[in-house]
């Protein structure tokens, strides 16, 4: 998702995260470099490269700024600090890759909003928009070497899901850890009441009584990394997975939920924008295929979990073109969230008629595809 994002004064903010960083290194420290990131749009990112002085040298480093979000909100509850906790249970209980945690700030004042701290982890993103099958890196790689670096990435995936999910219980609402899909079909309905704010979403609301009405009953739960995309990946030049990113959607859930949305964003990525997969990077039959075999078990109804995922994608794609409109990018009265590439495709799984994109829907891509700034 590309950021809408708030314009901060660079230079301010590098003279604020100069001595917030200096009374963590205790040392005077230079930013030297500064970055804020167009991917984002849940929480604010800023990378920078600091230079300080300790006894034993002169030294710069890279590190990852993580900001809550201020003049926005994505997610109904929307905790920055979630990410750090499912984060720092990963590396003390798994061997899924996650960047280096350092410092955890609550007060609010800083950078308006509290905010976390990661070491940069080097390596290689495929990017989103467009999309890795359309340009950058990825094109540029061997079939064979797409089939390995997308393997890997699932491998990473099935140890997530094959992670003791007892660490991470604090990710269940209301302590719902045995009925971990009935809670994340609860947080969605929750979801889209909050972002549908009493308008009328016919697909939507088709899609969460088929969730009411088919639930699966009691699939297995695991750790759900939620965001399970491509695009959430750190690759490094031997095309491993060097960092699994972006842990703001995860939860307790059913593996399932997690492949489907891998597949939702492939066919985004692909069909949903009329552009032919990559040579060597495995169709949906494959992935199934594959993943199955990594899970270690036969796999449940996803056509149960791929009206999930949809519905989940198409509720953020509300709160996102809400956004767009309240910085006056979109009319106050746009149907972007009731006519878009995600509605479409919710519609055509739960047998209803796919509509017709918005007529604002361009002026949306256009705007997520160059990001947009509006003033403090």
């Amino acid at each position: 998702m590309v950021q809408v994002r708030r314009r901060r004064d660079p230079e301010r903010t590098r003279e604020v995260l100069a001595s917030w960083f200096g009374r963590r290194l205790g040392a005077d420290v230079t930013v030297e470099d500064y970055e804020v990131p167009a991917n984002g749009f849940s929480n604010e990112t800023i990378c920078v490269r600091l230079a300080y002085e300790i006894p034993s040298g002169r030294r710069r480093e890279r590190f990852v700024v993580r900001v809550g979000p201020t003049d926005h909100q994505l997610f109904l509850h929307a905790d920055v600090f979630r990410q750090w906790d499912v984060m720092a249970a990963l590396a003390a209980t798994s061997d899924v890759p996650v960047p280096p945690l350092q410092w955890r700030e609550t007060d609010a004042s800083v950078l308006g909003a509290p905010f976390y701290v990661m070491g940069h982890v080097e390596g290689r993103i495929p990017p989103d928009l467009p999309s890795y099958h359309e340009a950058g890196w990825v094109t540029m790689l061997r079939p064979g070497e797409r089939s390995r670096m997308i393997d890997n990435a699932l491998v990473a995936l099935a140890h997530v899901h094959r992670t003791p999910w007892q660490p991470f219980a604090f990710l269940a609402a209301d302590d719902r850890t045995a009925d971990s899909l009935g809670a994340l079909v609860t947080d969605v309905e929750a979801s889209f009441a909050w972002a549908a704010r009493g308008r009328s979403y016919p697909i939507q609301e088709r899609a969460l009584r088929h969730l009411r009405d088919a639930r699966p009953d009691s699939p297995p739960i695991s750790l759900l990394w939620g965001d399970c995309r491509i695009g959430n990946v750190v690759f490094g030049d031997d095309l491993g997975v060097r960092s699994v990113l972006d842990w703001e959607m995860a939860a307790l859930g059913p593996a399932e939920a997690d492949l489907a949305w891998w597949l939702m964003m492939e066919r985004r990525w692909t069909e949903g924008r009329g552009v032919p997969r990559l040579p060597g990077v495995p169709d949906r039959d494959e992935i199934i295929s594959r993943y199955q075999t990594l899970l270690g078990r036969p796999l449940g109804d996803l056509h149960y979990y791929e009206v999930l995922a949809a519905l989940r994608l198409s509720v953020v794609m509300i709160r996102t073109n809400d956004n767009l409109a309240e910085y006056g990018v979109l009319p106050a009265d746009h149907t972007v969230g009731q006519a878009n590439p995600i509605t479409q495709h919710l519609a055509s799984l739960v047998g209803l008629p796919v509509p017709e994109l918005s007529p604002q829907f361009s002026a949306s891509i256009a705007a997520l595809h160059g990001g947009h700034d509006v003033a403090s």
